[in-house]
């Protein structure tokens, strides 16, 4: 794996656009079907490239205790006013077409989807998503956690490795959605670690499949 300031300047590296995470922003419902062989080490390939540590988890127990840390997450941070607000800038950031990297990891509550900044930083939707995201969470049939050190400064390269994921995934057609409630929750933090025995902080948790028919593009 190249260190973060190695991988950064290779000229031979194709970087993905950076916007791409957005992609990745919305809830997906997957098909629970196992994925193919070919595109896994596909996958597998383009984590390589990236300059993060990457866990793929596809054994469905561990998905299900993922799925239901997600879950915790989502009741954790919409429980927590500070965190609708973030929400709630997030939201105008948004609006002004200012939305960045860090942005697109950020979960936003996708039930009602024309709820303005206000009900979104005004009401606890937290048991509601916890439900609905648990379902999507578990049926997806590969969730890949990606570590830089747990640390602020490695966050570039987190962010640069799931860019390289979504990039990968969009490219063999498949889905992707990000489910970083526990990442963003110090306890579910530690926890997701210790489940999945990772030796640094979670930074990124990535939910890739088929999408089910009727899924919107």
């Amino acid at each position: 794996m190249p260190a973060a300031e190695d991988f950064f300047n290779t000229p031979s590296v194709a970087r993905p656009p950076p916007g791409i995470l957005r992609h990745a922003a919305r809830r997906v419902d997957f098909d629970a079907r196992p994925l193919k062989v070919e595109a896994l080490e596909a996958l597998e390939r383009a984590a390589r490239e990236g300059p993060a540590s990457v866990r793929f988890v596809s054994d469905e127990a561990e998905r299900a205790a993922v799925a239901g840390l997600v879950a915790e997450g989502d009741r954790v941070l919409f429980a927590d006013p500070a965190f609708r607000y973030e929400l709630m800038t997030w939201w105008r950031r948004q609006a002004s077409s200012g939305e960045t990297d860090a942005d697109a990891l950020l979960p936003v509550p996708d039930l009602f989807p024309g709820l303005g900044s206000f009900y979104l930083s005004s009401f606890d939707l937290g048991d509601l998503q916890a439900r609905r995201d648990f379902r999507l969470a578990a049926r997806a049939p590969l969730h890949i956690v990606v570590h830089a050190g747990g640390t602020p400064e490695g966050l570039p390269a987190a962010i640069h490795t799931a860019r390289c994921l979504v990039a990968e995934a969009e490219r063999l057609s498949l889905a992707a959605s990000f489910f970083n409630q526990p990442v963003l929750v110090p306890d579910l933090s530690r926890r997701l670690a210790a489940t999945l025995l990772l030796p640094s902080a979670p930074q990124v948790l990535l939910a890739v499949g088929v999408a089910r028919a009727g899924q919107p593009d």
